[in-house]
């Protein structure tokens, strides 16, 4: 894992970097963008995502109304997970925007190796082929 994205509601991203600060994580960015980027110890980056994508993304359109899709976590309350079909869909325009943008090397395909291996087998692949046409991504 290059870094762990989090999806926060906009109004929550003070609140968060408070949250972050008081862990112990450097605020590296803070609203800039759509995300807020925090390290710790030279090798743990969380980017706490206020959307997924910039408005500019071909993605963006897709993703914008992704709290929509959101489930509740079985095992935390208050937490909200993506479906591991919109996760996986997800996964493939983070790559897509990496790839054309800066370069993406082999943690990005490790991610996608390891997701796969846990859960490939279970995931509704005619939903997964049918979005990633809608995103280009085919």
């Amino acid at each position: 894992m290059g870094d762990l994205d989090i999806l926060i509601e906009e109004e929550d991203s003070e609140k968060a970097r408070n949250v972050m600060e008081v862990l112990g994580y450097r605020t590296d960015h803070f609203n800039v963008n759509h995300h807020d980027h925090y390290s710790k110890g030279g090798y743990l980056v969380v980017e706490l995502h206020r959307m997924l994508f910039v408005t500019e993304s071909d993605s963006f359109p897709f993703f914008k109304d992704i709290w929509e899709r959101v489930l509740p976590d079985e095992k935390s309350a208050g937490v909200y997970r993506l479906s591991h079909e919109d996760f996986y869909l997800f996964m493939n325009a983070h790559f897509e925007k990496h790839f054309h943008g800066r370069g993406s090397g082999i943690r990005s395909i490790m991610d996608f190796a390891i997701f796969l291996d846990a859960f490939g087998d279970s995931l509704d692949w005619a939903y997964i082929y049918r979005e990633l046409t809608k995103l280009g991504l085919s």
